[in-house]
């Protein structure tokens, strides 16, 4: 596997084409899915909660959550 570098012109390019189609994506995304796309994200959430095992509620980070969805299940 080869290092890259993901600070270039193209980085931005992409950075800016998701900025614009963001807004419509989880849209899109629960539609074309049928809202499967939510079930499968209530089902990480809880085996998450399972995994871990604990009384109290834990604080759980999503590093590449996108548009957030997942963080918001």
């Amino acid at each position: 596997m080869t290092e890259r570098d993901y600070r270039g012109p193209d980085s931005r390019r992409v950075q800016e084409m998701f900025a614009a189609i963001a807004h419509r994506y989880d849209f899109l995304n629960h539609f074309l899915s049928v809202s499967i796309d939510r079930r499968w994200r209530r089902l990480a959430v809880r085996k998450v909660a399972e995994l871990t095992e604990s009384a109290k509620p834990i604080l759980c980070l999503d590093v590449c959550s996108g548009t957030g969805d997942l963080a918001l299940a």
